[in-house]
């Protein structure tokens, strides 16, 4: 079950091999906004319910893999957490910073070296579902336009298309050239390990 994959990560050294061949090939590991375990909700509110916990739990893998010392233990290994915002990251880094500074944290201290923020940062990537302006924004001022890459939550409704190009648009209307290019296509180019020449004759 997910719960069980979730709690062994960093007990269980059948994960090993995978976490291995994924740094070797250079293959990120990907998780989806709709995935993670929830409850079987019920009731007129079950919709609703399931909404308000999603985020959260597609975003769990994050602090798992980072305190349980996976990145520490595979240092090219790569998370894309899809279909996000990115406003979160920026509390889940100082939240987790602070159990590894505070009293308690000195197991944690001794298994990562480092704090956690930084794992994040140089481990974790967030495919932004149609980014908005504001968000392009708070990328810039947070230092996470290296981190996040465009996304527009194809072929989903609520998605972009196809106005795409009319949304990034309006993203990216007042943005500096040079950090539209990162969200829009050298994050990935360097996440995926693409082509960077063959993309650029397209």
């Amino acid at each position: 079950s997910i719960a069980r994959f979730t709690l062994n990560l960093d007990l269980d050294p059948a994960w090993e091999p995978l976490w291995r061949v994924c740094e070797e090939t250079g293959l990120s590991l990907n998780t989806h906004g709709g995935g993670g375990e929830h409850y079987p909700y019920e009731g007129p509110g079950a919709q609703a319910m399931y909404m308000m916990e999603t985020a959260w739990r597609t975003r769990r893998g994050a602090w798992v893999m980072i305190l349980s010392g996976i990145f520490a233990r595979h240092p090219g290994l790569k998370l894309v957490l899809t279909e996000q915002w990115m406003d979160w990251s920026v509390q889940v880094m100082a939240d987790m910073d602070g159990l590894f500074h505070g009293p308690n944290g000195v197991s944690l201290r001794e298994a990562l070296g480092k704090p956690p923020s930084e794992y994040f940062r140089q481990h974790c990537f967030l495919g932004a579902s149609f980014m908005s302006n504001w968000e392009a924004k708070f990328g810039i001022e947070h230092d996470l336009v290296g981190n996040t890459m465009w996304g527009d939550d194809y072929p989903h409704p609520e998605g972009t298309w196809p106005h795409t190009r009319e949304a990034m648009a309006t993203t990216f209307c007042d943005i500096e050239p040079k950090h539209v290019r990162q969200y829009l296509g050298d994050v990935a180019i360097d996440v995926y390990r693409l082509d960077r020449a063959r993309l650029q004759e397209v």
